[in-house]
């Protein structure tokens, strides 16, 4: 009988213990469930979407680019020696071929006037021989021995000039200091660097135009070109090259050459608007410039495909409004996420 009572205890126990278990997992399982729903609630909320499709504007064919330098150049030490005079400073204009720093040239001045003895001595040596020779006295072997040591020699001379040459350091391009490592007193080895020349005699313009519009451009062509620190100048510029590899979004690159007055020069880094040629009307993806998110030196944007956000690099075209033109990286039919895209991880 105790037995009886017992198992009867033990079997009620175990029922407990399984409710309880039953109960949890349910009440987990619910749990879940709202936790799923208030997800798809905060995403249903969280993001804005708009369906890309084509637009008809009616604009000039105009894309916008950064100007650059025509030539950047880092001018290095080709000698050795304490710096002992300076004549130049940091933004200043300098032309090719002007002096603007001196290297201790002692050494170098000395090493030169013994090469040239050395050349003389191997000069009048050779002529000596070349009597000799010449009256049999003197065998074609020593002879061209001879004419050897005097080859020598003056080899050794151009060296020694050469290096003299290099303690007045020259600037090779015409251009502004944008760089200056230097000072009175320092000294150099071969390969320091000394500063950093910019040349913007010339300036560069990169743009990108979708492979619709490469119609409408040429190499050589003259294009008309805005600056917005300059409203009312007339700048030119002409094409220069047109690229034959598309960018990572399908569009191709231009480059596109401007003369620049000294006198009151355009700056690399300034923005610039090229106007290729009249278009009355054409089919153009415009969206929300709200949409783009900037990433290091590229543009992107999220698309949801299958219901996950996607990132996508384009390249931008013409602005209107609160509207940008895409000329490549989006196709027309995709959901694009114009609101939200920011806290996308």
């Amino acid at each position: 009988m105790k037995k009886y009572w017992q198992s009867i205890i033990w079997i009620g126990i175990l029922g407990l213990v399984i409710f309880g278990i039953t109960s949890t997992l349910l009440g987990n399982r619910a749990k879940q469930a709202e936790l799923i729903q208030q997800s798809k609630v905060v995403n249903k909320v969280s993001f804005e979407t708009l369906k890309i499709s084509k637009k008809t504007i009616r604009q000039h064919l105009t894309t916008t680019g950064i100007l650059t330098a025509n030539q950047t150049l880092e001018l290095l030490s080709e000698t050795d020696g304490r710096i002992t005079k300076i004549y130049f400073d940091l933004h200043d204009r300098v032309n090719a071929g002007q002096i603007l720093a001196e290297v201790e040239s002692d050494i170098k001045q000395t090493q030169v006037k013994l090469a040239e003895l050395n050349y003389q001595k191997a000069q009048r040596d050779f002529a000596r021989y070349e009597a000799l020779h010449k009256n049999q006295n003197l065998s074609e072997y020593d002879l061209e021995n001879a004419r050897l040591q005097m080859q020598n020699a003056e080899n050794q001379l151009i060296i020694t000039k050469k290096q003299l040459q290099y303690t007045f350091i020259k600037s090779p391009i015409a251009g502004n200091i944008t760089q200056k490592n230097i000072g009175l007193g320092n000294v150099l080895q071969l390969g320091t660097p000394l500063a950093k020349l910019t040349d913007i005699s010339q300036l560069r313009l990169q743009v990108l135009l979708a492979p619709q519009d490469l119609a409408q451009v040429r190499v050589g062509t003259q294009v008309a070109i805005q600056v917005p620190t300059r409203q009312g100048e007339n700048l030119q510029g002409f094409i220069k090259s047109i690229g034959v590899q598309s960018t990572e979004a399908g569009s191709f690159p231009i480059e596109i050459i401007l003369q620049n007055n000294l006198q009151n020069p355009l700056l690399a880094g300034m923005n610039a608007q090229v106007i290729f040629a009249e278009n009355e009307s054409r089919s153009a993806t415009m969206i929300p410039r709200s949409a783009l998110v900037s990433e290091k030196d590229k543009w992107t944007v999220f698309v949801l495909e299958n219901g996950k956000p996607i990132r996508k690099v384009v390249d931008l075209g013409e602005e209107s409004g609160e509207e940008i033109e895409i000329i490549a990286g989006l196709r027309e039919g995709e959901t694009l996420i114009v609101k939200g895209q920011q806290n996308i991880k």
